[in-house]
Formats: structure tokens, C-alpha cells, sequence
């Protein structure tokens, strides 16, 4: 899995798909959900999002980019899943993880 964490960590700011993971693993895209979650305990678009949404709590906390931006850079094409995704993850809106973590270690 080493290689999927490395190439999403390195990627993470485009879009990543299944099929794309699916070649590079060279695994089918059965075999990858299974592997996925019984070795990160996410699916692959669940892992995807995870290292998005840290790297937007760093932007969050060490940046003075908006959300907007803060989501374009981090590979959401959505700013309200971004929102969603984000929330869902951490409990908090972007603006409210903000105001709480700016400029202090996550």
C-alpha cells in the first residue's frame, strides 16, 4: 500500500480516479476496494479524501488562502464538497477549524 500512499500524497492536488489507482496497482477495481479497506480500513476514494483533508487543515492553519482556494489546491473540484467532506471529517466548517487552529500545530 506504500505505493498508493505515496502517489496519492504526491498527486493529491489532481484528480485521482479508481481506474487510474486500479493501473497503477495493477489490480482490478474489486481487488483494490478490498485491499483498501482491509489495509487502511477506507475505500479508495475514502483514503483519497482523507489526505486531502489534511493537507486543507495545514493550508487551514498556516495559510491566509480562502476555503475556495484552499479547496481548488487540495484536488476538490467542489468547493461544497469540499465543505461536506471536510466537515464530515473533522466536525468543524473550514472557517470554524480556522479560527480555532490558525497558526498552531495539528
Amino acid at each position: 500500500m506504500s505505493i498508493l500512499a505515496d502517489y496519492v500524497d504526491h498527486h493529491f492536488m489532481n484528480p485521482i480516479s479508481e481506474t487510474e489507482l486500479c493501473h497503477l496497482l495493477n489490480l482490478t477495481p474489486q481487488h483494490l476496494a478490498r485491499v483498501t479497506r482491509t489495509c487502511i480500513g477506507m475505500t479508495p476514494i475514502e483514503y483519497i479524501n482523507h489526505i486531502r483533508i489534511d493537507k486543507a487543515r495545514s493550508y487551514l492553519g498556516f495559510t491566509n488562502l480562502n476555503a475556495c482556494e484552499i479547496a481548488k489546491n487540495c484536488g476538490f473540484e467542489n468547493n461544497n464538497y469540499f465543505w461536506r467532506t471536510f466537515k464530515k471529517q473533522t466536525g468543524l466548517t473550514p472557517g470554524e477549524y480556522r479560527k480555532r487552529y490558525k497558526n498552531t500545530e495539528v
